[in-house]
């Protein structure tokens, strides 16, 4: 499971200093990484390097996840940059993560006996 992550400089101006922090929840390990910036994995956290976005560029990161548990879980990603001085931006990407072995096969149940497959 993957998930790829976009940020878009739709301004006139570079955007500088852009630092990407993809969280994962603790029933996802993150096992790969990828982007235009040297990523770094820190416990549930993979960590870009700082940046620059060219205005009207955008840069994608990836990150691959292994799952550990079900549940319903929340992906998250923070981004600053030293022309938000507001703070970063937030986005969370709901997952719900399923059970592999709530779905057991049954053996079937052998059909009974009926005259058309009775041997003689």
């Amino acid at each position: 499971m993957s998930y790829t992550i976009t940020v878009r400089n739709q301004g006139t101006q570079p955007v500088t200093d852009v630092i990407v922090v993809a969280t994962a929840p603790e029933q996802m390990d993150i096992v790969r990484t990828q982007g235009p910036s040297k990523p770094r994995k820190e416990f549930q956290k993979a960590i870009y390097e700082p940046m620059t976005i060219q205005p009207g560029e955008a840069a994608r990161f990836q990150v691959h996840v292994r799952t550990l548990k079900p549940g319903d879980v929340r992906f998250r990603v923070d981004v600053t940059a030293k022309e938000l001085p507001a703070g970063p931006v937030h986005r969370e990407e709901s997952t719900t993560i399923y059970s592999e072995t709530g779905a057991r096969l049954q053996r079937p149940t052998p059909a009974p006996a009926s005259p058309a497959n009775r041997a003689n």
